[in-house]
Parts: C-alpha cells; sequence; structure tokens
C-alpha cells in the first residue's frame, strides 16, 4: 500500500490533498505543522512526502533537509507546495533535495500527476 505524507499548515489544502489521494486508493498520513511531519515520517516511512513551505515549529525546507540527512528516509521523493516564485528559494531547495517544486495555487488533478509521477520514479529507485 502506498504511504503519502502531507505536511500543511493550512487546514482546506491539508484536507484537499487528503481526500484527493484516498480517492485515488493511497493511505495519508497528515501533520500541520514541519516538526510533527518530521516524527511521521521518521515513524511511518511513507513512499512521499508532500510539504508546505512556510508553516508552524518548522520551516518545510528544515524538515526537507533533516529528511535528506536520515539514511532511512533520504530516498523518499519529497514535493515542496509554497507560494514562493523567487527562483533562489525554490533553488535552495533542489539543493537540499527536493524533487519538485509545486506553487500554489494549482490545479488538484495537474497535481494529481505530478504526485503519481513522483511515486513511480520512487518505486523504481526502491527496486
Amino acid at each position: 500500500m502506498v504511504t503519502i505524507l502531507v505536511v500543511e499548515d493550512n487546514l482546506e489544502i491539508q484536507e484537499m490533498l487528503t481526500e484527493l489521494f484516498e480517492l485515488e486508493g493511497y493511505t495519508t498520513i497528515a501533520a500541520s505543522d514541519g516538526l510533527r511531519g518530521l516524527q511521521l515520517a521518521q515513524q511511518h516511512h511513507p513512499d512521499l512526502i508532500i510539504t508546505d513551505t512556510n508553516m508552524p515549529l518548522m520551516h518545510g525546507y528544515d524538515m526537507l533537509a533533516l529528511v535528506k540527512q536520515d539514511a532511512r528516509l533520504a530516498g523518499i521523493p519529497v514535493i515542496v507546495i509554497g507560494g514562493e516564485t523567487d527562483r533562489e528559494f525554490i533553488e535552495k531547495g533542489r539543493r537540499l533535495g527536493l524533487s519538485v517544486y509545486w506553487q500554489k495555487p494549482f490545479s488538484p488533478a495537474e497535481f494529481l500527476s505530478e504526485v503519481q509521477a513522483q511515486l513511480n520514479r520512487g518505486q523504481s529507485g526502491r527496486l
């Protein structure tokens, strides 16, 4: 069973994403801040992590850096979502190891296609 961790402090977006993924048959785990997201990633080892950038307790990029430093989690694809458009900000995320930066607002259907592509890449990397 494929598990997706959604780390998003905006509860509307968090609920929309978890419902979208559950309709596709994925198991979802959700957190409203980066610290709890990191804890859940360590406990559940999801197949994909989706994290917002600006959140309470721990910024999404800080969580990303800690995920990529953990040998047990480093291979998990991470999609970062946020409202930032600054190229340097996005490039910083790439240096930290994000798989894709997805700008808000976004089309759920297009985002789901990206999620499926990342899951396929992640699964082939784990074989």
